[in-house]
C-alpha cells in the first residue's frame, strides 16, 4: 500500500483534486498502519524478554522522531513555497477592501458557529489542537477543532471573493477580552 501510495503521489497532476490527494494520503496512511504493529512485534521478537522494554522505548522513540523531523522539513518547504509565492502579493490594497473583507471573514465564521462566542470557543479548541495531541484533547474539542479547519477555509473564500484571485491569509487574533476575531 506505501509503495502504491507513494507511486499515486509521484504521479499526480499539477493542481490536483483535493479527493484525489486525499485518497492518496489515505492509502499511504493504511499502509504504515498495517506496517507498524508488525514492526514493533518484530523488533520484540529479536530481544531477550527482559529487553522488551527498552526495544519498544527505542522502536517507538525512532518512529516519533521521524514524524517530528518529517513534519518540520514539511513545515519548512511549506513555509518557503508560501513566502515565495506571496512575494508578489499587492502591497496596496485599499483599507476598504482590507475591512470589507475582515468583516466578510468573521460574519462567516459567525454563522457556522452561531455567535461570536461559539465562533471564539471554536477558534481556541484549534489553537489548543496546534500545540496538543489529538488523544489528549476532549472529543467534543477535536471536533471543534476540525470544524474550525473547514469553517476558516470557507471564510477565507468568502472574504477575498470580491477581490479577485490573489494568495494572502487572515492573522485571526482575540482583541479583547469579551471577543473580537
Amino acid at each position: 500500500m506505501i509503495l502504491a501510495a507513494v507511486i499515486g503521489f509521484i504521479g499526480l497532476p499539477p493542481n490536483p483534486a483535493v479527493w484525489l490527494v486525499t485518497a492518496d494520503q489515505v492509502l499511504l496512511g493504511a499502509g504504515f498502519g498495517m506496517l507498524s504493529t508488525p514492526l514493533l512485534v518484530g523488533v520484540q521478537s529479536k530481544v531477550p524478554w527482559g529487553q522488551r522494554g527498552v526495544a519498544t522505548s527505542a522502536n517507538m522513540w525512532s518512529r516519533y522522531l521521524g514524524q517530528s523531523l518529517g513534519a518540520a522539513l514539511a513545515g519548512a518547504l511549506f513555509n518557503n513555497a508560501m513566502n515565495n509565492t506571496l512575494a508578489g502579493a499587492p502591497a496596496d490594497l485599499p483599507a476598504q477592501a482590507r475591512q470589507d473583507a475582515e468583516q466578510r471573514f468573521r460574519r462567516t465564521l459567525e454563522r457556522t458557529f452561531g455567535g461570536p462566542e461559539q465562533t471564539l470557543e471554536a477558534y481556541r479548541a484549534w489553537a489548543t489542537a496546534e500545540d496538543t495531541a489529538e488523544n489528549e484533547m476532549a472529543p467534543d474539542d477535536v471536533v471543534l477543532a476540525k470544524r474550525w479547519i473547514a469553517a476558516a477555509g470557507r471564510a477565507r473564500g468568502d472574504a477575498f471573493q470580491a477581490l479577485g484571485e490573489m494568495e494572502a491569509w487572515f492573522e485571526v487574533r482575540v482583541a479583547k477580552p469579551g471577543y473580537t476575531l
